[in-house]
């Protein structure tokens, strides 16, 4: 299902056991100074309790999204989020990582430069 707004970047997570982080990296990420995200997380068949915590801050956030797949790996992970991503611009970040407050207004300000961005062309 689309976002009731217009994300410019999407910012995908593939989760995958990940408990004792995800809290840590999802407040990373909300916190951003950009504030146009859609924030993807790609539940890879946890176990141990993630899939729970991307649910709860899934009805925390309306930015984000949780796909729950079995597990394929962290590549086709990656991939599932691609597919269900609205904005035209992609970030990865992975679930036990913390980025700056003002990481992704950073890329998005010099996303010709940047390597970590991805040009979706499945999005309009």
């Amino acid at each position: 299902m689309p976002p009731t707004f217009h994300p410019d970047i999407a910012v995908i997570i593939p989760v995958y056991n990940a408990i004792q982080y995800l809290d840590e990296c999802l407040n990373s990420i909300v916190s951003q100074t950009y504030r146009e995200l859609e924030i993807i997380l790609v539940d890879d068949g946890s176990t141990d309790g993630s899939e729970k915590v991307c649910d709860q801050w899934s009805a925390k956030d309306n930015r984000i999204s949780v796909i729950h797949q079995s597990n394929s790996g962290e590549a086709a992970a990656r991939n599932t989020g691609i597919s269900h991503a609205h904005s035209g611009l992609i970030a990865w970040v992975d679930s036990d990582d913390t980025i700056e407050t003002s990481y992704i207004e950073h890329l998005y300000n010099t996303k010709k430069k940047s390597c970590r961005f991805y040009r979706n062309s499945q999005s309009a």
